[in-house]
């Protein structure tokens, strides 16, 4: 199955990108939504659902600009990265990102911090074009990883982090639970010139409040924003 070389990403020779929204083939969808089951249908087989959502309809919340990007090699489809740009906090929400083990083993060294040059910079043009500067770059991670990305200089305030198990579907399974997580957050030329608890507390808002729909007043949201506050 062919979907054309798509946009080619600065610096990682071969790679390219199509961002399966309204206007992209069907094709484009079921391959994106296959990739996800492939990296992640033990932890979050819900996500497909969510993507043929913004594939039909774009995004659901008007201060909230989506990408789903598919990921391609010499043509081959090889992974997925999939985030938003919520306006409003002035953060990236990065929700998942996976390459096939066989082509990150052909990479070229260093392509990971070129792949997230080119995605900041274009949620950068996003944002610009509202009028926004944006601060950071937020994703949830597994406590195991958090080593590798300090590594490239992102950060993990300690502010024992949860994430609501179902994601936004939390609700379809009763009272919300969470499991724990650990904050990767990247601060972005805007974000190094504010205290760090508001950067923090703004990206943990975009998602916990704004990408979840919890409520501010649930104890474990009140409890990581307090720590967040404790942050200097």
């Amino acid at each position: 199955m062919s979907f054309g070389v798509g946009t080619l990403i600065t610096g990682i020779p071969g790679m390219s990108v199509i961002d399966v929204l309204p206007g992209t083939t069907e094709d484009a969808l079921r391959e994106l939504q296959a990739i996800h089951l492939r990296h992640f249908e033990s932890s979050y087989p819900w996500a497909v659902s969510d993507f043929e959502q913004t594939w039909l309809h774009g995004a659901s919340q008007s201060y909230v600009i989506e990408h789903q990007w598919l990921l391609l090699v010499d043509g081959k489809t090889c992974g997925e990265c999939v985030f938003h740009v919520n306006l409003d906090r002035k953060v990236i929400l990065r929700h998942y990102m996976a390459v096939d083990q066989e082509v990150r083993a052909e990479l070229p060294s260093g392509w990971l911090t070129a792949f997230n040059d080119f995605a900041e910079a274009w949620c950068d043009a996003d944002s610009r074009a509202h009028g926004i500067e944006l601060l950071a770059m937020m994703s949830e991670i597994q406590p195991k990883h958090v080593a590798g990305w300090k590594r490239m200089g992102h950060l993990s305030p300690a502010i024992d982090y949860r994430e609501p198990t179902h994601g936004k579907h939390w609700k379809e399974f009763g009272d919300v639970e969470f499991v724990p997580m650990s904050v990767n957050l990247k601060l972005l030329p805007a974000g190094k010139q504010v205290p760090l608890r508001e950067v923090t507390k703004a990206a943990v808002s975009a998602f916990l409040i704004d990408n979840y729909g919890l409520s501010e007043s649930n104890p474990t949201v009140q409890s990581i924003l307090l720590n967040c506050e404790q942050l200097g």
